[in-house]
C-alpha cells in the first residue's frame, strides 16, 4: 500500500518516495495527483491536479497508512486518512476517513460535481482494493 488505492484508470500519482530508493513515504513527502475525471474510449480527457502533503505515515508490523492534507491548488481543501491492518484472525481491515470541501478557489457552480467525483472516485477506489485483496492467494 504505497499509496495508490484508487485504479490507474481514475487517478496517477508521483511523490517523493517514487523516485527510485523503493523507501516508503514518509511526513513531508508531496504528492502530486492526477484525476482522470471524463474518459473516452479509456483515454483520459480531461484531468484535475491536485496536491497534498503527507502528515503521518504509520509503518508498523501489522498496520500501515498514512495521513496527508491537501496544499494549494487543489480543487479540494481537506484531509485523508487511510490504516491498512493485518487483524489476528487473518483478515484485513481498511479503515478511511476524510473530511473535505470544495475549495474556496473553485468557482461555486463546479461544487456538486466535484463533490459527485469525491464520491465515485471513492466508492471506485475500495471495489479497486477489494479486487486486489481477493485476488491474492494464500
Amino acid at each position: 500500500m504505497r499509496f495508490q488505492l484508487y485504479p490507474n484508470r481514475l487517478m496517477s500519482h508521483f511523490g517523493d518516495f517514487d523516485l527510485g530508493d523503493g523507501r516508503w513515504l514518509q511526513a513531508g513527502d508531496r504528492v502530486v495527483q492526477r484525476f482522470h475525471v471524463w474518459r473516452l474510449f479509456g483515454r483520459p480527457l480531461l484531468d484535475v491536479l491536485g496536491l497534498v502533503e503527507i502528515a503521518k505515515a504509520v509503518t508498523e508490523p501489522r498496520r500501515v497508512g498514512y495521513d496527508y492534507v491537501s496544499v494549494s491548488p487543489h480543487a479540494v481543501a481537506g484531509r485523508w486518512s487511510t490504516r491498512l491492518t493485518w487483524q489476528a484472525n487473518g483478515d484485513l481491515l481498511l479503515e478511511l476517513e476524510s473530511l473535505s470541501r470544495p475549495s474556496t478557489q473553485e468557482p461555486a457552480h463546479t461544487h456538486n460535481r466535484i463533490r459527485r467525483w469525491q464520491e465515485q472516485f471513492l466508492q471506485e477506489g475500495v471495489r479497486h482494493f477489494q479486487q486486489l485483496v481477493t485476488a491474492v492467494k494464500i
